[in-house]
This record gives C-alpha cells, sequence and structure tokens, in this order.
C-alpha cells in the first residue's frame, strides 16, 4: 500500500460517485453493537447482540439478540447446542429479497477467532445453507494481501458495503503495509472496489478527526474508527474517544456532522455505552422477541417478552417443533418470513388454539406471555417460535428454546 495515501482524494471522488445510488434512508434511526453491557428498559443488551437506536425519543431496544443470532449461527463447536457469536465488532445490513429473512443481509465480523471464523473475516448470515448458517464474504487471507499487511494478520473493526460492492472497512490496530512499512492507522478509513485485490485509503485517521472535532466542537483525539456506513455520498463513522461521544454517529457530510441526531447523550442507554459496530435500519423495524433463557426443563416457567409492537395491540405466539430457519415459504413484512414449519403437529395445535397464545402489548408497545416448557416426555426437543403483531402484520425475529438438552 506505499503511497496510497496520496491517492486518498482521488478515491473519495470515486467513492462519491458511486455512493450516489444508495437507498433512501429514513434518518434517525440505526442499529448499534455494543463493547460493553447496554441498558435497556427491557433488560441488559451484551456485547455480541444489536440494539436499535432512535433519535425521535423511542427508547433503545433489542433488534437482533443473542438467542436469535445463535439461531442462524448454529453448533459450530460441535457440543450439540447453539452457539452465539463472541462479539460483534464490524456490521453491515443490507435489503434483502421478499420472502427471504432479514438477517441474510446481515454482514458482520468478530471481536476475535470463534469456531474456525476470523477476526478479520467478513461474514455473512446464510439462512438454511451449510457451516453453520454462515459464509466468508471477505477471508482475512484476503484482506491481509488487500491491504499487504506485513505482520500477516488484520482485524476488522469496522466495514460498510457501498450499493456497488465497494467494501469500506477499517482495522482494530495500526498496521505496517508494503515494502515500505506505510502505517495505516485504525483510525483510517480503507476501500476495496468490487471485484478488486487492493485496497486504498479513503480518509486517512487525521482527515477522520477532524471531522469528528468540527461535529464535536472540541479537540479530542478520537483513537480508532469503530462503526462505518454509507450513506449517499456521504460516510457515516463513529469513533472510540472521547467518551462522551463513543456512541454517537458522525457523517462526512459538511465536512464533520452528527448525523439525525443521534449523539450518545440522546440515545436513551441507562448507563455509559461505548458502540463498536453501525448499520442503518431501513423500513419499520420488526418486533423483537425475547426469552429469558434458550435452554429449559419440561415444565419450566417460561416468560417470551416482545417489544416493538403496536401499541395497545393484540399479538399472537406460534411455536413449532420444526425450525425453518430459511423460512417456510410464507413471506411475512416484519423479519421477513415465518420461520416454522407449519405442518407441524405442534404448529397445528398452536393455531387451533389461538386464543391461548393471544397477549396485548401496552402503550409503548411491549408485551409479555407467560407458559411453560412443554414436558416432551422428558424426551429433548426443540421449539422454535415467533410473534405476529396482529395489526401490523409484522413478524418477529425467531428464538430457538431447547428442551430436556
Amino acid at each position: 500500500m506505499s503511497g496510497v495515501c496520496g491517492r486518498s482524494r482521488l478515491v473519495a471522488v470515486s467513492f462519491v460517485l458511486l455512493c450516489g445510488a444508495a437507498l433512501a434512508q429514513s434518518g434517525g434511526r440505526a442499529v448499534l453493537s455494543l463493547s460493553g453491557p447496554g441498558a435497556l428498559p427491557g433488560g441488559s443488551a451484551e456485547d455480541e447482540e444489536l440494539v436499535l437506536v432512535d433519535s425521535s425519543g423511542a427508547p433503545p431496544r433489542f433488534f437482533l439478540n443473542d438467542q436469535t443470532l445463535a439461531f442462524y449461527l448454529g453448533d459450530r463447536n460441535g457440543d450439540g447446542l447453539m452457539d452465539e457469536p463472541n462479539d460483534i465488532d464490524a456490521l453491515e445490513i443490507v435489503p434483502v429479497a421478499s420472502g427471504q429473512p432479514m438477517i441474510a443481509g446481515v454482514y458482520f465480523s468478530l471481536l476475535t477467532d470463534q469456531s474456525g471464523l476470523k477476526d478479520g473475516d467478513v461474514l455473512r448470515f446464510t439462512p438454511g445453507g451449510v457451516n453453520g448458517g454462515v459464509e466468508v464474504v471477505f477471508s482475512e487471507t484476503f484482506l491481509v494481501a488487500a491491504v499487504a499487511a506485513n505482520d500477516g494478520n488484520v482485524d476488522v473493526d469496522g466495514m460498510a458495503l457501498a450499493p456497488d460492492g465497494t467494501l469500506l472497512f477499517s482495522l482494530a490496530e495500526d498496521e505496517a503495509t508494503g515494502p515500505n512499512s506505510v502505517i495505516v492507522q485504525d483510525g483510517s478509513v480503507l476501500a476495496l472496489p468490487a471485484g478488486g485485490t487492493q485496497a486504498s485509503v479513503l480518509y486517512t485517521e487525521a482527515q477522520v478527526e477532524v471531522m469528528a472535532q468540527k461535529a464535536m466542537g472540541g479537540s479530542s483525539v478520537i483513537g480508532d474508527v469503530r462503526g462505518l456506513e454509507c450513506l449517499n455520498s456521504d460516510v457515516l463513522f463513529m469513533v472510540q474517544s472521547p467518551s462522551a461521544h463513543d456512541a454517537t454517529v458522525f457523517s462526512t457530510a459538511g465536512g464533520g456532522t452528527v448525523y439525525a441526531g443521534l449523539v450518545e447523550a440522546a440515545l436513551g442507554f441507562g448507563n455509559d455505552v461505548e458502540a463498536d459496530a453501525l448499520a442503518l435500519c431501513d423500513g419499520l423495524p420488526f418486533p423483537c422477541l425475547e426469552l429469558d433463557f434458550i435452554q429449559a426443563q419440561g415444565g419450566d416457567p417460561l416468560a417470551v417478552s416482545v417489544t416493538g409492537l403496536t401499541p395497545a395491540s393484540p399479538f399472537l405466539l406460534v411455536v413449532s417443533g420444526v425450525a425453518r430457519p430459511a423460512g417456510s415459504g410464507l413471506a411475512l413484512p416484519g423479519f421477513g418470513v415465518l420461520a416454522l414449519e407449519t405442518f407441524d403437529p405442534l404448529f397445528l395445535a398452536g393455531i387451533q388454539n389461538a386464543p391461548a397464545l393471544l397477549g396485548v402489548s401496552d402503550g409503548a408497545g411491549a408485551g409479555v406471555y407467560t407458559g411453560t416448557a412443554p414436558t416432551g416426555g422428558g424426551s429433548a426437543y426443540d421449539v422454535a417460535m415467533q410473534v405476529l403483531d396482529v395489526a401490523s402484520g409484522r413478524i418477529s425475529n425467531p428464538i430457538l428454546l431447547e428442551v430436556n438438552q
């Protein structure tokens, strides 16, 4: 990458042209991953979970929790149980075709290596696919060559995809690159064109720092670039420092601004948080289903919590003994698919007894359904579940409850 800094202006101009076709985005709403626990009205979000924030004043809430992430990550370590990602520290969400679960558009990278996945891999969920429901889109080995990292190692901790397939990314550590050991700082933003093999610097750390300082009105050192997103001709980004703004969303627009009011102090968390991944949320989000735990014994009490429902409206819990991660053929707004087998006896029994599985949300759009885990005669079995928001027809994320396992 010798000499790439001299190309940054040219790359930036090219990026404006290629990014101009980005989908229009409803402002003020974003999905974050946190670097530690975040206090939400409905519980505490862990660092592997994704949280929806909204500058309109709506409180932060779960978007994709660890239970749904485990549902799609699968059993990668071979212990017979679903695995949660260790920590998502880079994120992108792109639209999917009708009839696909929205998680098929979720790209991510991990904080540390996990069960064959590298912290420098860019990954995508592949519902119903092989390899535990995850594919490697850009391998760490490929990105090491793309940046010419001299130590043979890179860790991706910020990423975005432009509409033409250009990958924007940031690294977790400064890297000496190329024969002249040019240092690419962890606060820089890199661009890898679609089909290309060599990355270039889009913004240096110094350029990013100037934009963040202009937006904050101060002179703080930013440290690492954490989250990235592409929006029209602008790049959105998050930074490691200062603490008061390490969950603020900045934009390159106007030489440095806060994006759509998404400043850390206004996000509504109940504690001081630090974000390490960012994606925009297009359209109306789906209700988020949450269980206190995903492993139970038959007869154990269960509390199924849901947020993001239509306020003061009915919702229906749907269950099945067979999961269909890629969808059962029924496309629905919200998460995108009914991820349950509709011919399963448990599903049919639930539909026949729908009044017993109905609930009503409160004025904030939250609801709780209480019951017990079926005994199953003591045998090990799974129960897949989702919630249907009756008023809007939106379906929630799926969760798999492992019983007697």
